[in-house]
């Protein structure tokens, strides 16, 4: 008897050894199923405790016949490490100096609308952080930026969802950080973002640039916030390059619900504003990623190959550690 327990308490001690070695994954790693690891395209690193990036890079995808690159940051919901916040950046300011404000931020990526300098003014977008309220929706139903807060992200300490709704429902809605976008790419796991163009066999780009149909129905940067049973995933999709086409609301829904067990997605702003960056100094498993001053993807607002191509913006979804 004493020899088997000796045997047995043994074996624990050393697989206590082997999980603290391997990073020790939470239930809710173990639960996250993806098609990811059956892709040999994807590049899958643990950047820090609670924080995976998955990397489709400069990669040829069949199904749209294309190269595309995409970058999912993704981080369990119930992290005792991380928590997700909202970033408020005035003045407007690069991604990778916005941050620089706070020093638990480890990752980020842009966030929504923001286009007062084309509406005299006008707000597009909902936007409150910690219960004070920064923006809400001014354009009416016939402006042509309307259709810009289709749905919201929204959370609390103890809660998060993605749900459809309009400037009035954001305002009676408790949570404490609500983002708007649009479109609502995946809705309690149906893939509504496909069918948001209606046209899509038209000319799309003889539209005017803003039109729902045309910015939405051809391929941009896009940026998007999704949610699966168990984790948060900030998802960049870098475009108008020759290794990155970009996708349409349509790709994107669709790319996601191939690789990822999402139930709730959501489109946030995207073309020249879609970024993703990584405190590299802080986090040692992401220096050897390619990166300038933290930013991992090729933003394109200067037409380059690059990482330098940032656009000053008004607000960001950042990930902080928790103090």
């Amino acid at each position: 008897m004493y020899n088997n327990r000796f045997i047995y308490f043994t074996f624990c001690f050393l697989c206590a050894i082997a999980l603290s070695l391997t990073g020790c994954k939470s239930v809710g790693d173990r639960n996250f199923q993806t098609k990811v690891k059956e892709d040999p395209r994807w590049q899958i690193e643990a950047i820090a405790p609670d924080l995976t990036l998955y990397s489709f890079v400069g990669q040829y995808y069949a199904p749209y016949d294309a190269h595309q690159t995409v970058r999912v940051l993704a981080m369990p919901k119930n992290s005792q490490k991380l928590r997700l916040a909202l970033l408020d950046i005035l003045p407007q300011d690069s991604l990778s100096q916005a941050v620089t404000v706070d020093p638990s931020i480890i990752a980020a990526v842009n966030g929504t609308y923001f286009e007062k300098s084309l509406t005299k003014g006008s707000s597009t977008a909902y936007l409150k952080i910690n219960n004070t309220l920064i923006d809400s929706v001014e354009v009416d139903q016939q402006n042509q930026f309307y259709w810009k807060h289709e749905g919201a992200l929204f959370f609390s300490q103890d809660q998060m969802r993605i749900a459809r709704g309009t400037n009035a429902t954001y305002g009676q809605a408790e949570e404490a950080n609500i983002m708007s976008g649009s479109p609502i790419l995946i809705e309690n796991g149906h893939p509504v973002g496909a069918t948001f163009v209606k046209t899509p066999d038209r000319d799309l780009t003889r539209l005017h640039y803003e039109d729902p149909e045309r910015h939405q129905g051809v391929r941009h940067p896009r940026t998007a916030l999704a949610l699966t049973s168990t984790h948060i995933l900030l998802v960049a999709v870098d475009g108008r390059s020759t290794v990155a086409a970009g996708m349409s609301a349509k790709e994107l829904t669709l790319f996601l619900q191939h690789y990822f067990p999402v139930e709730d997605a959501l489109n946030l702003d995207g073309g020249g504003s879609t970024t993703m960056w990584v405190d590299v100094e802080q986090l040692p498993n992401a220096k050897q990623l390619p990166n300038a001053h933290g930013v991992l993807n090729y933003p394109s607002d200067n037409r380059k190959e690059d990482h330098l191509g940032q656009r000053q913006l008004r607000n960001a979804i950042v990930i902080k550690k928790v103090k």
